[in-house]
């Protein structure tokens, strides 16, 4: 059966401390003194607007303006897609007559100035009908009133600055799927960033990374082992940086338990021997 990755890792028990340990990592906090404030929007909102627009300023350049915007913003655009077919004539109308539908949104996020993620925001409502009813995408599609108040503003430029300049360098590619790795059994997920030797995940959070977080990387590097495109890219390390906190958790591949990586090329991936 085809299933999203992280379908797959809920049927695969991890040990106590999971299999890829917190502790085995190198924690660096970069630390540049700004101090963020309390926030507005749901955590999940301010966390898919720097995703995106760090995705968006780091292809765009290397692909082109209109092309990084399709493939950054690809979620929010699936969910707009599915809304479509079932939206009140009416509020879309309305939609219509403020800007806020999906194309018009896309048009004027080129950056990261205040009216790039102020779109950015209004778009990652679509993200709510991905997957959900109708009556539960209702629920959560706020898009007239989500708006950033000036702490939350800050807050999300802060974190985008401190993204791009983490990865700043000629040593970066991003929006990287290793679809050389993935198999009958699972869907394409989220994307990563490499960043030299580091395969890494972007985590917005004030928590740690969790078992879960450590566990999808170790997966990642499996399929980047299996992908011919970057297998040869002597990619030994991964990692999760998280604006929030400023700080990066690093792990060399070579930690890995052997054990680890055949439960995930036979169970999770079913890789074909």
């Amino acid at each position: 059966m085809l299933e999203f990755i992280n379908d797959r890792m809920k049927k695969i028990y991890q040990p106590e401390g999971g299999f890829v340990p917190l502790k085995d990592f190198k924690t660096t906090y970069y630390n540049d003194k700004i101090i963020l404030a309390d926030e507005n929007l749901q955590p999940a909102t301010v966390a898919c607007t720097i995703y995106y627009l760090v995705n968006f300023m780091l292809i765009k350049d290397k692909i082109g303006v209109e092309e990084a915007k399709e493939q950054a913003f690809k979620e929010p655009a699936r969910g707009y897609k599915n809304y479509l077919p079932i939206a009140n004539p009416e509020y879309f109308t309305e939609l219509i007559k403020q800007g806020l539908d999906f194309k018009t949104l896309l048009d004027h996020i080129n950056g990261i100035d205040d009216e790039s993620i102020l779109k950015t925001i209004k778009a990652v409502t679509y993200n709510v009908w991905k997957n959900c009813t109708q009556k539960q995408a209702n629920t959560y599609f706020n898009i007239f009133t989500i708006n950033p108040d000036e702490a939350t503003l800050f807050n999300i430029k802060t974190m985008l600055n401190r993204t791009l300049e983490f990865f700043k360098g000629e040593d970066v590619e991003s929006n990287v799927y290793f679809r050389g790795g993935y198999t009958l059994h699972c869907i394409q997920g989220k994307p990563v960033t490499i960043k030299g030797d580091t395969i890494y995940l972007i985590k917005v959070t004030n928590d740690q990374p969790t078992i879960r977080d450590t566990f999808k990387l170790a997966i990642l590097y499996v399929m980047c082992c299996h992908d011919n495109d970057y297998s040869s890219k002597g990619i030994n390390k991964l990692g999760i940086y998280n604006p929030r906190k400023d700080c990066s958790y690093v792990i060399e591949a070579s930690k890995l338990r052997p054990d680890l990586i055949k439960i995930i090329e036979n169970k999770l991936l079913k890789y074909q021997k």
